[in-house]
């Protein structure tokens, strides 16, 4: 949402456009998701894995919270790149380390909480980080119009509908709004990095543990003999 909000009012992209420019960071998320995936099938390790794209997510994020209205797209690209990559090997490779830990008669349990509190922190999050995101736009925008001496003409959003220096005040304020939002995100992956390392090393499953229903049968098999 926030790099959909920062190329249309920031840079002055159609949503066409900023659909497009966000590429990077969905072929990032193909690609690393799918190496990995094949990685973690051959070798059996989680955690490495993980661990990497939990940096590359904290690197994509602090260099996001450097840009502004005038950043090259190249960097953003870069960045985008970084972000898309650390989902990529980060989101469904936590899922997978659950499903490798709980014994398989609780498989289908633990994944839907997994997927509930993935979803309830992503609208915690958006929620939040949309609250920042128009208080600081807001507060940019009214400084900037008062230090010029200007005022708008209908909604802020609509940036072509505004004289060129109100445009140039609130593509700035989006522009520096962004960035913070993803400099709290960067914040937020740090804390995700030290997570991950912490968490204990997970093998993929190599046996299945139907100990308890072999001993059943067992048993029964010697009550009837």
């Amino acid at each position: 949402m926030e790099k959909a909000q920062y190329f249309q009012l920031s840079r002055g992209h159609s949503p066409t456009e900023a659909g497009l420019l966000t590429i990077p960071m969905m072929a990032g998320i193909l690609v690393a998701s799918t190496v990995a995936g094949r990685l973690i099938s051959r070798t059996g390790k989680i955690k490495p894995f993980i661990i990497t794209g939990a940096v590359l997510l904290t690197v994509g994020f602090a260099v996001l919270g450097t840009i502004d209205s005038k950043t090259p797209m190249l960097l953003l690209g870069m960045a985008m790149l970084c972000v898309g990559m650390g989902v990529g090997m980060t989101l469904q490779n936590l899922v997978l380390v659950v499903q490798n830990t709980v014994p398989l008669k609780d498989i289908g349990a633990a994944s839907s909480t997994v997927s509930f509190f993935r979803s309830l922190g992503g609208t915690i999050g958006v929620s939040v980080l949309g609250a920042v995101l128009a208080r600081h736009i807001q507060d940019q925008i009214a400084h900037g119009l008062v230090s010029a001496g200007l005022r708008t003409t209908g909604s802020a959003s609509d940036v072509s509908a505004q004289p060129a220096a109100v445009q140039e005040i609130i593509r700035v304020a989006y522009g520096d709004a962004t960035a913070q939002i993803f400099l709290l995100s960067a914040g937020a992956a740090v804390l995700a990095v030290i997570a991950v390392i912490l968490l204990k090393p997970v093998s993929l499953r190599s046996s299945l543990d139907l100990t308890e229903k072999s001993g059943g049968a067992a048993t029964v098999a010697a009550e009837a003999g």
